[in-house]
Formats: C-alpha cells, sequence, structure tokens
C-alpha cells in the first residue's frame, strides 16, 4: 500500500471516528449546552454529499467513511431532538435536501466547484457550532474529543486532497480546518476560564455552572427568559 493510499484510508477511518465522541457524550450525560444542532443537520447533508462524490471519482475510502459517518449523524440528530422534543423527521430532512443539492452541484460543475459547493453547508454549521462554544453559558454538552479529532481529520484530508489532485476536498478541507480549529481553540480558553461572549439567557432554576460545565449544586441561578 503506497503512501497517499495509505494516508487516504487514514483520513477516511478518523472522519468515521469524528462524530463517535460527541454521540457517546450525549448518550452517557443528555446534556446538550454548547452542541449545535445545526451543525448536525448540516453534517448529515455533507456525509451524503461527499458519499456520493466518492462514487463520482471511484475512491472508496470517501464513501465507506461517509457512509459509517452518516450513521453517526443520524444517531447524534436522534439525541439532540430527542433532548429538544422536535420531529427527527423534519431534522433528516433538512440534510436529505441540502445533500441532494449538493450531488446535484458536484454532477453539474465538476469537483473544483463541488469543493466550494461543500464547503457552504460545511462552513455554515461549524460556524454555528462556533457561536454556540462562544456564547453558551457552559459546554458540558460538547466533547472535547470530538473537536480534536475533527482537527486532525480535516489536516488529513487537506494533505491527501492535495496529494491525489482532487481539488473539491482540497479546497473544502482547507477552509474547515481554519473554522474547526478556531472551534478547538476557543473551546480551550473556555475551560481555561474564558466566560461566555453575550451569553444566551436561561430558564429559570438552572444550575450555576463554570465554563468547563462543573455544576455548582450549591447555588441556583433564577434567570428567566
Amino acid at each position: 500500500m503506497d503512501f497517499v493510499l495509505w494516508l487516504g484510508w487514514v483520513a477516511a477511518v478518523t472522519a468515521t471516528l469524528v462524530g463517535l465522541p460527541q454521540a457517546v457524550r450525549l448518550w452517557k450525560t443528555r446534556r446538550w449546552d454548547g452542541v449545535s444542532a445545526v451543525n448536525w443537520e448540516l453534517r448529515l447533508a455533507c456525509n451524503l454529499g461527499w458519499f456520493a462524490h466518492g462514487l463520482i471519482i471511484g475512491q472508496w475510502n470517501i464513501i465507506v467513511t461517509n457512509i459509517l459517518a452518516a450513521l453517526i449523524s443520524v444517531v447524534v440528530l436522534w439525541l439532540l431532538y430527542h433532548l429538544f422534543d422536535v420531529s427527527l423527521v423534519r431534522t433528516l430532512g433538512i440534510g436529505v435536501v441540502v445533500g441532494a443539492a449538493m450531488i446535484v452541484g458536484d454532477i453539474w460543475f465538476g469537483s473544483a466547484a463541488f469543493g466550494l459547493i461543500a464547503c457552504v453547508p460545511s462552513l455554515i454549521g461549524n460556524c454555528g457550532q462556533s457561536v454556540d462554544l462562544v456564547r453558551s453559558r457552559r459546554l458540558n454538552g460538547v466533547s472535547p474529543a470530538y473537536l480534536s479529532v475533527y482537527c486532525v481529520n480535516q489536516v488529513l484530508w487537506l494533505s491527501w486532497g492535495m496529494l491525489v489532485h482532487d481539488s473539491g476536498t482540497a479546497i473544502c478541507s482547507a477552509i474547515i480546518c481554519a473554522v474547526v480549529t478556531f472551534n478547538m481553540a476557543w473551546y480551550l480558553l473556555r475551560y481555561a476560564g474564558v466566560p461566555a461572549f453575550h451569553p444566551r439567557p436561561e430558564p429559570a432554576g438552572t444550575w450555576v455552572t463554570d465554563p468547563r460545565g462543573d455544576y455548582d449544586e450549591v447555588a441556583l441561578e433564577k434567570c428567566s427568559l
């Protein structure tokens, strides 16, 4: 197995595992604080779009990873919307519709154009996660392992895309890499004690926590919407 093929499969494996820590975190804690639902809706769309792109360019590392990643995205969305008490059908519908639009763009305009098209939902989703990391009072729903693996994965895809001259992968990965690196850095700042910026109001009777999401069971904050 040559280096490029090996790198592509390493990127594929890490891409498959990206969402798993977040799914486990939500399952264990039943807390969604700091997690962007929009991000995961659009991640599903990207999984579907990249799956089709892999079929078009004949790259099994893209095909396999996005099938498995889509399943994990569905699990995360199910957990989120079980907590939010919102229709999962509507949530999955957003991902399917946006994913279908990405596939049409890939077929009509080619790989380079697809790279730019794919950046749009991915960039919006990750920027949505950025907003939640900046404004949420607590981050106890966010998995730091998810953010870390996501950063590494985008670097791997960028390297692979450049080596195989797949402009779509390289363009999209370069842009998303910058955003997810910011998300990881901001999470670390919040963990170090940086407070939320323009924090969202919370319902009455929520537990006061520090930015890391550790509960202070002594004080009970009384807020109103």
